[in-house]
């Protein structure tokens, strides 16, 4: 999730049913909680007891072997508190790539592999967090990786054919000489 959209939910999530949330959205100072620890204290003072507990538990997963939890940035802070509430969400990454796996002919094939390998550690590495339309989409996205095989099998092929010819014409004018 960008800053905006941890931001928004957040807001949404203080705010709903008080009348005042598109104010408050639109308001030009409204709390950055991203990057300001002392809107997300004010936004941990909502969290009811069993609530604090799991906060606290996401938080120390999210830094984990970096810092103690007294240390997390405001980010870190807003982070476990969307995956607190549930409202923390994978969509727009997954999206990203959906739609660079979509236009599969505008990468390299460098590029190309690149992408398939950060694409399948960040899975890796969330996929225990990712709600049913986050998976659905996860597996719509190896579903492109799988279409666009045969077009970079044939661009691999290709590159190995050039570089074999490559070595037997450089091959050919060591002999020559």
């Amino acid at each position: 999730m960008t800053h905006t959209e941890i931001n928004e939910a957040i807001a949404e999530h203080l705010y709903r049913g008080k009348g005042d949330l598109e104010i408050f959205l639109s308001h030009p100072h409204r709390p950055n909680y991203c990057n300001d620890l002392n809107a997300m204290h004010e936004a941990e003072k909502m969290l009811g007891g069993d609530q604090r507990f799991v906060y606290w538990h996401n938080l120390n997963s999210i830094v984990l072997g970096t810092v103690h939890v007294a240390f997390a940035t405001a980010a870190q802070r807003a982070e476990a508190f969307l995956k607190t509430l549930n409202l923390w969400t994978h969509i727009k990454a997954l999206q990203d790539w959906q739609f660079t796996f979509d236009n599969y002919t505008e990468l390299d094939s460098d590029t190309y592999n690149v992408e398939i390998q950060v694409f399948r550690d960040y899975v890796d590495e969330h996929e225990s967090e990712f709600n049913g339309e986050e998976d659905d989409l996860a597996w719509k996205i190896e579903d492109l990786i799988l279409a666009a095989e045969p077009y970079f099998d044939a661009i691999y092929k290709q590159e190995q054919w050039d570089e074999e010819r490559d070595q037997r014409a450089y091959l050919t004018s060591e002999m020559n000489h």
